[in-house]
C-alpha cells in the first residue's frame, strides 16, 4: 500500500509505526511523532472519474428529503391553518421581472477615469488611439480634461475628428 505523508518529511530518515491489523500508519521523526496517515489512492488513470464523496451535511440534508418524501400531512392540516392559499399563490403567479432595455443597465452616464474613456473611445473609433495624429490625441486630452461624460465625450470627439459628419445636410422637398 501506498501512503502520502507530510511534505515537510520528504527525504528524512523517519521510524515508521504501523500495526499488523492497523491501516493507518504514524511517522516518528526526531522523537515526535506525526500522523495518522492513511492509505492514499494514488493518481487517478485516464478516463477514469472518482464519486464525489458527499459531506456529512450533504448526507444529512439527502437523509431530510427522504424524510420529507415519506412523511405527508392531510391537505386538511394545511387548509385548516391557513397555509394553502400562500402555497398555491406562491407556485402559479410566476416572478415579474423587467428586462434591461438600454446597453448600460446601471445608467452609469460618466466614465470612472480617462483611462476608461480612452478605451471607450478607441472602441468607439475602431482603431486604437496611437493611430492618431498628436493633435487628435491632444484634443482627446482635452476634452477629458473637461468632462468624463460619456455621452458629451462621444459627440465632441466625433465633431472633433470627422468635421464631416456633423454637418447638417438639408434635403430640399
Amino acid at each position: 500500500m501506498t501512503y502520502e505523508a507530510s511534505a515537510e518529511l520528504a527525504g528524512e530518515e523517519v521510524v515508521i509505526w504501523w500495526g499488523l491489523y492497523d491501516e493507518e500508519v504514524f511517522v516518528e521523526y526526531h522523537g515526535k511523532r506525526f500522523g495518522p496517515y492513511y492509505p492514499s489512492k494514488g493518481p487517478i488513470p485516464l478516463h477514469k472519474y472518482r464519486a464525489h464523496k458527499k459531506t456529512s451535511r450533504e448526507k444529512r440534508a439527502d437523509r431530510i428529503d427522504q424524510l420529507a418524501k415519506i412523511l405527508s400531512l392531510p391537505e386538511a392540516a394545511y387548509r385548516d391553518a391557513g397555509l394553502v392559499e400562500s402555497f398555491s399563490s406562491v407556485s402559479e403567479d410566476p416572478p415579474s421581472s423587467i428586462p434591461f432595455s438600454l446597453q448600460d443597465p446601471f445608467h452609469e452616464t460618466c466614465w470612472p477615469d480617462a483611462i476608461t474613456a480612452r478605451k471607450a473611445i478607441a472602441d468607439h473609433l475602431g482603431e486604437p488611439l496611437a493611430r492618431l495624429s498628436g493633435e487628435q490625441l491632444e484634443v482627446i486630452r482635452q476634452i477629458l480634461e473637461e468632462t468624463l461624460d460619456k455621452e458629451a465625450v462621444l459627440s465632441r470627439v466625433d465633431s472633433a475628428l470627422n468635421p464631416s459628419t456633423t454637418e447638417v445636410v438639408h434635403h430640399v422637398e
